[in-house]
């Protein structure tokens, strides 16, 4: 989509709902303020549910190049959060691992390998 904007002259945005949480807003202020003093170190763990089965209007996150996993939208989110009330981060190690193999499509009925490409998963 960022290409596309760019080759169009459109001007985008990203907004994260982390943002305008009440609590977030609340404690960066609290760390702006020097309230807690220094922030030296931070630890982000993000766990989230996923869909067992996906319809025709998900098909497209079977696809591994369209990035859509947990990492890039729930962790995404997280730590779109976690820079909000922090700041960027300057260092980071991470692992990512998926314990779901495979799906189920609401349409056929099948299993749909969670690595698919999107040829294969229609």
């Amino acid at each position: 989509m960022a290409k596309v904007a760019k080759e169009r002259g459109l001007n985008t945005i990203v907004g994260l709902q982390a943002r305008s949480d009440p609590t977030l807003m609340y404690a960066r202020d609290l760390i702006n303020d020097g309230y807690i003093g220094k922030v030296l170190t931070a630890n982000l763990s993000v766990i989230s549910q996923q869909a067992l089965e996906r319809g025709a209007g998900r098909i497209w996150q079977g696809d591994r190049k369209n990035g859509a996993n947990t990492l890039t939208i729930a962790g995404g989110h997280a730590i779109d959060g976690l820079c909000y009330v922090l700041g960027e981060f300057d260092e980071l190690a991470a692992r990512v691992t998926t314990r779901i193999k495979a799906w189920k499509s609401t349409e056929t009925g099948q299993d749909v390998p969670e690595r698919a490409r999107r040829s294969d998963a229609t």
